[in-house]
């Protein structure tokens, strides 16, 4: 999958959007944050067709995993909506720096009204390819955004954090297949290993397995290439292909960010032999991996095969 650059944007007269260390806020109030605010995912992609109407931003600051803005933009008499894109790429220095792209959708309103919509960005994308990336748990990044500048703290994730940032991850990522199935996240208790046993024991019946279904499960470096190949989309996709791949970037960024011991199991009808069978069916697509504080997470979703 291809990835842009995502710069934060120009103020309106207020001034330049420059953060001091009183805006420097880490205290992981994600769900105090958004409060009346239009939640953004920060996407892994390559955005240069989306739309690029003007607007301009204030009140840029860090709370949590959130930089929160405000857009003021001509309007008034149409939806707008707003995507925030990053190319994935971290320049060397100290700390290291990075950018983001804010896209506006106007829609084609011509009304002369100035209104406002306060954005609360997620950044945990952003923090868990930088985990993956370096290989730690904690760091911070330089961000821009146009004039905004901030200096994010990047902390491991608690279970709590993990979901809700999944939540918003998965904005638009839908399994193409006949059921059209969305990722459903997954999480339970478990300090062992993730073996078949234990996926039947603890989701067995989220997943509504049959006594006699069949599973196949890879690790490791299979799991990522697995989730590459669902996160990659050509330039002439459709728009709700192109959405669906740039959700399941966000997903792996995550997963792979925050979980050890990755685990795909593929489950399906037998075919009497203790395999799957290759015939018509409905196959459940799990992937799973260990926290931290010992919870084992993950998703499902759903493909109909023929």
């Amino acid at each position: 999958m291809r990835i842009t650059s995502l710069a934060f944007i120009g103020l309106s007269v207020i001034g330049c959007a420059t953060s001091t260390d009183d805006d420097l806020v880490d205290d992981g109030a994600d769900g105090k944050a958004d409060s009346g605010r239009t939640v953004v995912p920060v996407t892994i992609g390559d955005c240069s067709g989306e739309a690029k109407d003007g607007y301009q931003l204030a009140n840029g600051r860090l709370s949590g995993n959130r930089l929160l803005v405000d857009v003021q933009y001509g309007g008034g008499c149409a939806e707008h909506t707003f995507k925030v894109c990053w190319d994935g790429i971290f320049l060397e220095s100290f700390p290291v720096q990075t950018g983001l792209t804010l896209h506006h959708d106007g829609n084609g309103d011509l009304c002369e009204a100035l209104p406002v919509t306060p954005l609360s960005i997620d950044l945990t994308t952003l923090g868990s390819a930088y985990k993956s990336m370096y290989q730690t748990t904690t760091g911070e990044a330089l961000i821009s955004l146009d004039d905004v500048r901030v200096n994010y703290k990047i902390k491991p994730l608690t279970s709590t954090q993990l979901r809700n940032a999944f939540t918003i991850a998965a904005q638009g990522a839908s399994y193409m297949s006949e059921s059209d199935s969305e990722p459903t996240w997954l999480s339970a208790t478990h300090t062992g290993s993730i073996t078949e046993s234990m996926i039947r024991s603890k989701f067995g019946a989220k997943l509504e397995l049959e006594s006699d279904s069949a599973m196949e499960i890879t690790r490791g470096d299979a799991v990522k290439k697995t989730l590459t190949g669902w996160a990659e989309y050509a330039a002439n996709d459709e728009d709700y292909i192109r959405d669906s791949a740039q959700g399941f970037g966000r997903i792996k960024a995550l997963l792979e960010g925050n979980l050890t011991d990755l685990t795909f199991a593929r489950i399906g009808p037998s075919d009497g032999e203790g395999g799957l069978a290759v015939d018509a069916g409905a196959y459940n697509l799990v992937v799973l991996g260990k926290t931290a504080d010992g919870r084992v997470v993950g998703f499902f979703v759903i493909s109909v095969e023929t």
